[in-house]
């Protein structure tokens, strides 16, 4: 596996629908699509199964309706709250998108949106993390974790809680998920990416401003603070050699905070084909360098 294996994930756009990401995915010369349950309303299933091996593109890492383990303030009312129930939705999730032979699945801990009172603690997903990994297993497909940072209220606020919580569960399918956009402030962070890049299944990228004005506020990799390289780099160092994922999220209204700027406002197959341009040219800097 290459370093040059490039997707999306198809909820940075919101504006497409699941035919319409597949068509701009191949288009532009994506290798993979990181699908969205969200964009398969019931009935699609088969077309869009049957469209997707016609493409050859690779279904990389899909997310469920539900993802999160504990609630979310993005869950929508019919959602449900228990956890036990919440388990249920994902792994009901697994069994319907593995029709699309995906290499794996993203789930989270969850998170309130509060760094003062967070969504739980790691050993509350212990057992609930377990049972996804199991049911992901019987369908071949992985799962990744996605760590989320304390400053939004995460149930498993950093890598190191994230590892340690891999490592009670120890699940040979289970790993992480590094998402630029929650990493970027972390402690001793290059050094502790490059330390567990052997954990990582699946990475994000996406960059970050000096001030985030709401969640979905993300820019292009390279631009704002340039974190995306140096993060880039460090799972490199460390011989992270799998997927890049861009997942820029820019409201526009969609997500209750209409931003003048938004990059959702570009038609999404500019924004898909900058940001194909902008992860090649983070990952061709020179190991160690900066952006």
């Amino acid at each position: 596996m290459t370093d040059r294996l490039f997707a999306f994930n198809q909820r940075m756009t919101p504006h497409n629908d699941f035919f319409q990401d597949v068509e701009q995915a191949l288009a532009l010369g994506y290798a993979g699509v990181g699908l969205d349950e969200v964009k398969l309303p019931a009935g699609l299933d088969a077309a869009a199964a049957e469209l997707m091996e016609a493409s050859g593109l690779a279904a990389t890492y899909v997310t469920p309706d539900v993802w999160p383990i504990t609630p979310s303030p993005l869950d929508l009312p019919e959602h449900p709250k228990e956890v036990g129930a919440r388990v249920e939705a994902i792994c009901a999730s697994i069994v319907r998108l593995s029709r699309f032979s995906p290499l794996g699945v993203i789930v989270g801990g969850g998170r309130t949106g509060d760094g003062d009172h967070p969504a739980g603690f790691p050993e509350e997903i212990a057992e609930p993390l377990a049972q996804i990994a199991a049911v992901a297993a019987s369908h071949g497909m992985s799962v990744a974790l996605e760590v989320m940072p304390a400053r939004r209220g995460s149930a498993i606020p950093d890598v190191p809680t994230a590892v340690a919580l891999l490592d009670e569960i120890a699940a040979a399918n289970l790993g992480l998920l590094i998402d630029v956009a929650h990493v970027w402030d972390a402690d001793d962070r290059d050094a502790m990416l490059t330390e567990h890049a052997s954990r990582v299944l699946y990475a994000q990228l996406n960059d970050v401003r000096e001030t985030e004005r709401t969640w979905a506020d993300r820019l292009l990799p390279g631009d704002g603070l340039g974190q995306a390289t140096a993060i880039a780099s460090a799972l490199r160092a460390g011989g992270y050699d799998g997927w890049w994922e861009l997942e820029v999220f820019s409201d526009d209204g969609s997500f209750g905070t209409e931003l003048v700027d938004s990059l959702w406002r570009l038609p999404h197959a500019d924004l898909l084909r900058r940001g194909l341009s902008r992860m090649a040219a983070v990952l061709d800097r020179p190991q160690g360098g900066v952006a």
